[in-house]
């Protein structure tokens, strides 16, 4: 298998060749495309949800939305006029919810799971929209870490996925400080430094847990002291008689990304080249070109106005609350001179994977007047579109020939179907 999968890519890479003349350059990259708009919105819920930790179309067109912040798992008919609940959160039935935002994946055969946290057990959702039976989690013993790991992009698809065997695939995390869960007692790296965590596969009928991949994390900065009598910033709590520490912020980290495509592909994301990099489910890896990228070099001045940029937003919202940044309500952040030299092409979580195993990857270029821009590239490693949402809304998943995004409408999210084009 190994041998048809490598040899299949070395034709399709012999017809990619032919056509260097367009999309390459002198230096054999590849160049850049034209941005173009999200297709028009088709349908949209008639309803607001609490939040959105993963959804999934089925085969008839319904979808599937893990509402976390309600503790419900939703069935939308295909006009997403009018919903019924999979899920509740009722204690004690055969449906509970559970606690807390649980995790929602695409299965097998148009199925998906829903894993209560705090427990080690799936539900397992029919294409029908039913809780058919419940299965073991074959990574119960990474439960908190599977569930951080999932949840830290609001369960939006490509934090986590199963292959065609059933397979979970997921990835272990950075904890603050950089210290890699797999080696506690190494010391801590500072800012900036690479490091890396593994991308872990559990087979449930082996009862194994193997590394699938390795992917490099630009470190979160060292905690800092915060002054316990200012009023405390979001997110953090007071701490034992040496005092509260926080973690500052810092954006633009050169830290790969990873996601599981349909057939049950791991891409990793290579962020200081941007390049992909292929496992295949056997085992198999294939090193793709680098992606066209206009590469854009950060001055002292850039550093300082992203920072100060990112400050006046901490501002904007949190002044509704009585503070600003000034006095301790807002995050923290690293210095200017923290940020790397060049604006890396993306900031993980950014990819997402469409039905035709294509990546979808959140540029870190900026829309004016527009939402969030995406490269998207093939399976060989090609930039084969540019697509920029609309403003404010955010990419949740895909369906037959559609995209779903969402976007904030009051106190709910509200969530719409357009076309790719």
């Amino acid at each position: 298998m190994k041998r048809s999968l490598l040899n299949g890519r070395r034709t399709a890479l012999c017809a990619v060749a032919a056509l260097v003349p367009v999309f390459g350059t002198t230096a054999g990259a590849q160049r850049p495309l034209p941005v173009r708009s999200l297709g028009a919105i088709v349908a949209a819920t008639a309803e607001t949800v609490g939040s959105v930790n993963g959804i999934h179309e089925t085969h008839d067109g319904r979808l599937l939305v893990n509402d976390g912040a309600r503790r419900q798992l939703l069935a939308f008919d295909p006009s997403l006029g009018r919903s019924t609940i999979v899920v509740d959160s009722t204690v004690g039935t055969a449906t509970s919810y559970g606690p807390r935002a649980g995790i929602f994946l695409p299965y097998r055969a148009d199925t998906t799971v829903l894993l209560e946290t705090g427990t080690e057990v799936f539900l397992v959702i029919s294409p029908e929209g039913r809780v058919a039976r419940v299965m073991a989690n074959p990574a119960a013993m990474y439960g908190p870490i599977l569930e951080q790991s999932v949840n830290r992009n609001r369960g939006a698809p490509g934090a986590a996925g199963f292959d065609q065997q059933g397979r979970l695939v997921f990835r272990m995390l950075l904890p603050p400080g950089g210290t890699s869960p797999t080696r506690q007692n190494t010391a801590v790296s500072p800012p900036g430094r690479m490091d890396s965590v593994p991308i872990l596969r559990a087979d449930p009928r082996a009862h194994t847990i193997d590394t699938v991949a390795e992917i490099r994390m630009d470190p979160s900065p060292e905690p800092v002291p915060v002054d316990d009598s200012a009023p405390r910033p979001t997110g953090v709590g007071r701490g034992s008689a040496r005092g509260r520490f926080a973690i500052p912020v810092f954006p633009l980290r050169n830290s790969d990304d990873w996601t599981v495509t349909p057939d049950g592909s791991v891409a990793v994301i290579r962020a200081q080249d941007y390049h992909v990099d292929w496992v295949g489910t056997d085992g198999s890896r294939v090193a793709d070109p680098k992606i066209a990228h206009d590469w854009r070099r950060l001055g002292d001045s850039d550093k300082v106005a992203i920072i100060d940029s990112l400050k006046r937003q901490s501002d904007s919202v949190y002044s509704a609350r009585g503070g600003s940044s000034a006095n301790g309500f807002a995050p923290l952040y690293v210095k200017p001179s923290a940020l790397p030299d060049y604006r890396p092409p993306f900031e993980a979580p950014a990819t997402v994977s469409d039905p035709d195993g294509n990546l979808w990857i959140r540029s870190t270029d900026e829309a004016v007047g527009g939402g969030p821009i995406y490269d998207v590239v093939n399976r060989l490693g090609v930039l084969i579109d540019r697509v920029r949402l609309p403003g404010a809304t955010r990419l949740e998943g895909f369906g037959n020939g559609c995209v779903y995004i969402s976007s904030r409408e009051g106190a709910g999210i509200r969530i719409a179907r357009a076309r790719v084009r």
